[in-house]
């Protein structure tokens, strides 16, 4: 009984990653030119996402890591809006993460 709930819950957390990363993807597809050296791993994490979202959620948290160091003033044109939407995409993928964490 418990390994059918815990899959069932595995289908649903993979199913509200990807559709909280569709969505937030679709704003932050444009990367900042001050921050194109992260554009590769966004890229990745985007193919990856439906098949393993933890790897995703990786990609995407080490590229918000190097654009605070490439940019950490966020002076750039367009990069401080990128880097909340990046970040709000972090959190709350993160937050699901921790909730069906009891049940992987």
């Amino acid at each position: 009984m418990f390994c059918s709930i815990a899959g069932n819950l595995e289908d649903t957390f993979k199913l509200l990653v990807h559709t909280l990363c569709v969505e937030e993807i679709m704003d932050i597809k444009i990367v900042p030119s001050s921050l194109a050296e992260i554009a590769p791993f966004l890229g990745v994490a985007d193919e990856i996402k439906s098949e393993n979202p933890r790897v995703a959620y990786c990609c995407r948290l080490y590229a918000y890591e190097k654009a605070e160091r490439l940019d950490p003033e966020s002076a750039g044109p367009g990069v401080h809006q990128f880097k909340i939407s990046l970040l709000q995409q972090l959190k709350q993928v993160f937050v699901l993460f921790c909730l069906l964490l009891p049940y992987s």
